[in-house]
Formats: structure tokens, C-alpha cells, sequence
């Protein structure tokens, strides 16, 4: 699965995903402050984390 989303021109920041988003298992959510160049001020994606073995 790919999701597009505009740059971001401050780094990004990462936290665990809060439980009360209601996804399963472990995610972490990916959050831009500040997008550049589009009406969409900031954004955040959950990215899921599997653990290898």
C-alpha cells in the first residue's frame, strides 16, 4: 500500500500510535508540521511494525 503526501519542510516526528485510534497491533505515527507547497498545512501517517525474527 502507498500513501502520497506533500513534503515536509521541518523534520519529522515519530511517536507510538495511541490505542484510541482503534488500529491493531503496534503502529507508529509519522507527523509532518509543516507541508510544503499545498493547502494542507500538516499531516501524519500510521505506519504498522512488525518484528522480525
Amino acid at each position: 500500500m502507498k500513501v502520497l503526501v506533500p513534503r515536509c519542510s521541518v523534520p519529522l516526528e515519530t511517536k507510538w500510535t495511541p490505542k484510541s485510534y482503534g488500529l491493531t497491533g503496534r503502529n507508529v505515527m509519522v507527523t509532518c508540521t509543516r507541508a510544503v507547497g499545498t493547502t494542507l498545512q500538516k499531516w501524519h501517517v500510521n505506519v504498522p511494525v512488525t518484528r522480525n525474527k
